[in-house]
């Protein structure tokens, strides 16, 4: 009777955990085909004509990237909006989606409706875009200009000194390179604030590649 009662248990835990692992395979199948399918409506959805249907000042938002380098030094190959504003990770994408819910509601009320409330809110949106490209490191940045494609032989010596400091003491891309898509200054901020937003962050400290190790001792 033990015997019977003992292989009773032992089947029926075989068949919970058998049940057990279907469930969870099949769990992880679907959401591994929901994450798939979200990740693809994204790529369908975000372009440039999507972002600009509703930053739909066409003079500052559309225009303005136009003269600057990243689309007459590189017209084959522009970047555009997502380029700059979006990183490509599907889990920053679905951050992004949430708040994006702030900027559908503000252009259905209009909040921003004319140049005029756009001009007077313009430092503080672009010192939030900023502050988010400075805290991932400059992502969206590195990834068309990488640390070893830098040539410091196409920089003028001032560049080659920047980005020699940069490597060591944890300085991003965004803390000097601002305002280059729609014509913002840091000059327009009050120097406390550029202060710290420019505070270079022992994180990011990197290994010098190896193009500006065999100059590093030539531009001390």
């Amino acid at each position: 009777m033990a015997t019977l009662e003992t292989s009773t248990s032992l089947l029926l835990n075989h068949v919970k955990k058998d049940v057990l692992f279907k469930v969870l395979f099949l769990s992880t199948l679907i959401g591994l085909f929901s994450l798939a399918g979200i990740n693809t409506a994204f790529a369908a959805k975000y372009t440039q004509e999507f972002c600009t249907s509703c930053h739909e000042d066409e003079e500052s938002t559309v225009q303005a990237p136009k003269q600057t380098i990243h689309h007459a030094r590189h017209g084959d190959v522009p970047a555009d909006c997502l380029d700059c504003h979006v990183l490509n990770p599907l889990a920053h994408k679905i951050i992004y989606e949430v708040q994006a819910t702030n900027e559908f509601l503000q252009n259905l009320i209009g909040t921003i409706d004319n140049l005029e409330p756009l001009e007077k809110k313009r430092l503080r949106l672009a010192k939030q875009v900023w502050k988010t490209m400075k805290k991932s490191d400059s992502q969206n940045c590195r990834a068309c200009h990488t640390d070893e494609a830098m040539n410091p032989n196409f920089q003028k010596l001032e560049s080659q000194k920047q980005h020699l400091s940069a490597f060591k003491s944890g300085a991003t891309c965004i803390d000097c390179h601002k305002g280059i898509a729609h014509n913002i200054r840091r000059d327009q901020f009050a120097k406390d604030e550029i202060k710290a937003l420019e505070m270079p962050n022992p994180d990011f400290i990197r290994d010098i590649p190896k193009t500006y190790q065999a100059i590093s001792e030539e531009i001390k």
